[in-house]
């Protein structure tokens, strides 16, 4: 799958109203065209696909209001987990998210990747209104 390379500060009205559109109706499509994340290896951010038991758990999110978890460490679940709860926030209506680590490190940490995803994305699909310390906070 190729990634979008468009210019949307160009682009119609249309053409943006169409991918939030598909965007919305889509997690796996927006994670796999707009994620991004910071790759230890090479120390930027960059953008991130979906491998496919990726994909599975999003749809398994989508499909159950409970999952439980059995996985190893670094596998990416966090980060494609984190890409998912923008995306619930961004496309879902009144949404409320809590956010459980093992301590308030690690939900800080979670919450960054929330929000480091958000501020990649192109200005259209930012619903953004403000922000406080912990919180996210959408225009209605």
């Amino acid at each position: 799958m190729t990634r979008i390379q468009f210019d949307w500060n160009t682009a119609s009205k249309k053409e943006r109203d169409e991918e939030w559109l598909k965007c919305a109706l889509d997690p796996v499509y927006f994670i796999n065209n707009y994620g991004v994340a910071f790759n230890a290896i090479t120390g930027v951010f960059g953008p991130i696909k979906c491998y496919p038991y990726q994909e599975r758990v999003i749809n398994q999110f989508l499909e159950h209001s409970y999952n439980i978890i059995l996985k190893s460490r670094q596998t990416g679940l966090s980060v494609i987990t984190a890409a998912y709860v923008a995306w619930r926030l961004m496309f879902r209506p009144n949404e409320k998210i809590l956010i459980l680590a093992n301590n308030g490190k690690g939900a800080k940490r979670f919450l960054s990747y929330v929000k480091t995803f958000i501020d990649a994305l192109p200005g259209f699909l930012q619903p953004m209104n403000g922000r406080k310390e912990g919180r996210i906070k959408w225009n209605d």
